[in-house]
């Protein structure tokens, strides 16, 4: 989407940002929902190595986040960083 502004983006992904549409912060996005907003997507098949690796770093960062102390983990191949919950009871 390089060639679209930053305000065209968001309208072409607004399904995603609107709470009324999406409703629920960790619910599936489908292939045809991002196809439509004019993102390349590539399905990948569900008993695939690729898809069996991206299976196991989600188990392993829900773990991770589940603990109680990490309240989010961002990781590329270069970078990783991660956001510390407060303490229970404090307010952020």
């Amino acid at each position: 989407m390089r060639k679209y502004s930053v305000p065209e983006i968001k309208k072409r992904i607004e399904v995603f940002l609107v709470p009324e549409k999406v409703k629920v912060h960790g619910r599936r996005i489908y292939a045809s929902e991002a196809s439509r907003c004019g993102l390349k997507v590539r399905s990948e098949n569900v008993r695939g190595k690729l898809w069996s690796l991206m299976s196991d770093l989600n188990f392993r960062l829900n773990d991770y986040v589940s603990q109680g102390s990490i309240a989010k983990c961002v990781e590329s191949l270069e970078h990783s960083f991660y956001a510390k919950s407060p303490p229970i009871g404090e307010k952020e």
